[in-house]
């Protein structure tokens, strides 16, 4: 029979294991990003690729993300805990925080698809409403999924930045859903069409102050987390140590 340790311990070991192949490959994500990004594009951009007006809001949404993922991996790569702390078992991206890293990448993948669901191509000889809403929804998609790589990258890394970044991105989601509401009122949208934004504004809102509820009191309170990102020397480390 198996103890409740051992199955503890089978977890963390494959908790690890994860990890350690996000480490090891966490540049190929973006190369994953640029296929899935770009094959949801080129079917949502069927019939329009003569039209620079309609694909290139798609190349920036697929190009973006994977920029700001890569610089992210290699702006955040360098920085080195004291010894005494990187000794400390809860210092790292494992556990708890291993979760929130896949959090993000759940929430840049649902962010992504939402885009490329909710809105037809929109080219030159689009209506207007048409052309400044799919505007603003590119605009949002591709910011939020660029953020929310950045902050990922942060905390794989293992940056003091990270908890910054992340509630950052947070805070500017929920800011771009709020302008967005009120820009609607002025794109004289057909009734249908400003209901199905407005279902999908709310969807958004949703998803960010779910993240919140959940993810920001492990911020502010776990020990990894302020060991791991702030540097900070728990009273019993520092006994334990000494």
């Amino acid at each position: 029979m198996i103890t409740a340790a051992a199955w503890s311990r089978t977890l963390q070991a494959r908790g690890n294991a994860l990890l350690a192949v996000l480490e090891r490959h966490a540049p190929r994500l973006a190369l994953a990003w640029l296929a899935i990004a770009g094959a949801g594009s080129a079917l949502r951009l069927s019939g329009h690729y003569g039209d620079p007006f309609a694909w290139l809001p798609y190349a920036v949404f697929t190009l973006v993300p994977a920029l700001a993922l890569t610089a992210g991996l290699a702006l955040f790569g360098g920085r080195i805990a004291p010894p005494v702390l990187a000794r400390h078992p809860l210092y790292g991206a494992g556990g708890l925080m291993l979760s929130l890293l896949l959090a993000l990448l759940a929430a840049i993948l649902l962010r992504g698809l939402s885009f490329l669901t909710a809105i037809p191509a929109a080219g030159a000889d689009s209506s207007p409403w048409l052309g400044a809403l799919h505007s603003w929804l590119t605009a949002d998609a591709t910011l939020a999924c660029s953020l929310y790589a950045i902050a990922f990258a942060a905390g794989l890394r293992r940056s003091g930045h990270f908890p910054a970044l992340l509630a950052s991105a947070w805070a500017i989601d929920l800011a771009m859903q709020v302008i967005m509401t009120g820009a609607a009122r002025g794109m004289m949208l057909p009734p249908e069409v400003a209901a199905a934004f407005t279902l999908l504004l709310h969807g958004n809102l949703t998803r960010v102050l779910v993240s919140l509820a959940i993810w920001m009191p492990y911020l502010l309170l776990s020990r990894r987390v302020a060991i791991t990102y702030r540097h900070e020397y728990p009273a019993r480390l520092t006994r334990v140590v000494s």
